[in-house]
């Protein structure tokens, strides 16, 4: 299969609908590092595709459409700080 963006962001999208609807209830931690790698990004990294297929991902309207009928709360570490924090206030 070439690697084309339209090949990257299918085939990233698929594997995160895969690896959400294989998570279990709770908190997830996923690490990604999207990067829109240009040419000389090769000189830095052979990663280049992996990060660009991520990024298309993250862009891609299918993969925001299964995260919302999945009810998935997508969030940072800073708001689930802050909802600890408010959880452990009304204690």
């Amino acid at each position: 299969m070439p690697v084309t963006d339209e090949n990257l962001r299918k085939h990233k999208t698929e594997q995160f609908i895969t690896l959400l609807k294989r998570c279990r209830p709770g908190i997830t931690y996923i690490i990604l590092h999207a990067t829109d790698a240009g040419p000389s990004f090769t000189s830095i990294s052979g990663s280049g595709p992996t990060r660009r297929g991520d990024m298309l991902a993250m862009m891609d309207p299918a993969l925001k459409a299964f995260v919302e009928q999945e009810g998935i709360i997508v969030t940072t570490w800073h708001e689930l700080s802050n909802r600890r924090a408010k959880s452990q206030a009304k204690r």
